[in-house]
């Protein structure tokens, strides 16, 4: 990860207050990802909605989405840098 990236990820949720929701479309641009994507995290009950509108994300729950992902990101980066041992037969 890169120095500035937790800051840029934290960034674009300033301007949401605690309650806010999203369309579909707005949830896939502020995640980098498709809209058939949100949708399947939606109905998996990954991403949550709004109570009364259903194609309406919580922008709360995509605030736990990305910090989760970052995190899987972080771990697997960390995985990748460990030198990998061999075992040899004597």
């Amino acid at each position: 990860m890169k120095d500035g990236e937790t800051n840029h990820s934290h960034d674009r949720w300033n301007s949401f207050t605690g309650r806010s929701t999203v369309s579909i479309e707005k949830a896939a641009e502020l995640l980098g990802v498709s809209i058939n994507t949100i949708v399947t995290l939606r109905n998996k009950g990954t991403l949550k909605t709004a109570a009364l509108n259903k194609q309406l994300i919580t922008v709360a729950s995509l605030k736990a989405y990305d910090l989760k992902r970052v995190s899987r990101k972080q771990s697997r980066r960390t995985e990748e840098s460990k030198p990998q041992l061999k075992v040899v037969n004597q």
